[in-house]
């Protein structure tokens, strides 16, 4: 199941300082188990200022747009050195359009999740990370999630998806058998039904995951992926063309 949903920018179509508007699209990268280890700061604290700031024309292009600059009180911290006040600097303003645009009010707790992006040096935020209000039902199942960090683990999980892309256009699942080898020889088979798969308790290391459609046929794809953390959860996704 698809749950603590993590979202990212891909495409921005117009440059600030220009007149239109910009626009960014959000595209599903996972859930938190998965995407938590790739942001530098994630952590819960109420904000206490925001403090609107024009384009930037010397930062990058992906980055030249109006910000606001975020600071908050932080309670809580499980990735990077949150501690005490933070800055954030995150999109906002005039003619500022994001997929699912976050607006943060003073004085109201959030749950944050922050990264240094190509080019710049703030930590930064924005509509498409799985920043939340708290309370809500988005960072409910985020704070599930973060609140199993300092517990026991089975081991990790690797899972995934095979779809059938067709020649004329359009997905469809693939039912087929998906094999997991890793270190010291270990090797799983799982059934993709409905084309969906799963391998839990996994422990650390890096692991192949082979997608094989027909008995003794070829592999169709091969991909590599690493568990570095016993609560760590990697998705995989093969799309298969005929």
């Amino acid at each position: 199941m698809r749950t603590g949903t993590v979202r990212v920018v891909i495409a921005t179509v117009a440059l600030w300082g220009a007149s239109a508007p910009a626009h960014a699209r959000c595209a599903w990268m996972g859930p938190a188990c998965s995407t938590f280890w790739s942001y530098e700061a994630v952590f819960e604290g109420t904000v206490a200022n925001i403090e609107q700031k024009p384009a930037d024309l010397l930062d990058p292009e992906p980055l030249r747009m109006p910000y606001r600059i975020v600071t908050f009180d932080v309670n809580r911290s499980w990735r990077g050195d949150a501690a005490g006040r933070i800055q954030v600097r995150s999109p906002g303003g005039p003619n500022v359009w994001v997929e699912d645009a976050f607006n943060f009010k003073v004085n109201r707790r959030y749950l944050v999740f922050a990264r240094r992006p190509p080019g710049g040096t703030a930590l930064m935020t924005n509509g498409c990370d799985p920043t939340a209000a708290i309370p809500s039902k988005e960072a409910a199942g985020t704070l599930a999630f973060l609140d199993t960090l300092d517990k026991p683990s089975a081991g990790g999980r690797i899972s995934g998806d095979v779809q059938v892309v067709r020649a004329g256009g359009g997905r469809e699942p693939l039912e087929a058998d998906v094999i997991l080898e890793g270190p010291g020889g270990e090797r799983r088979t799982a059934r993709a039904t409905r084309g969906e798969y799963s391998f839990d308790g996994i422990p650390p290391g890096r692991y192949t995951v082979t997608v094989q459609t027909d008995a003794g046929a070829p592999a169709e794809r091969v991909e590599a992926t690493a568990i570095e953390d016993p609560h760590q959860c990697r998705w995989v996704s093969f799309y298969l063309r005929r």
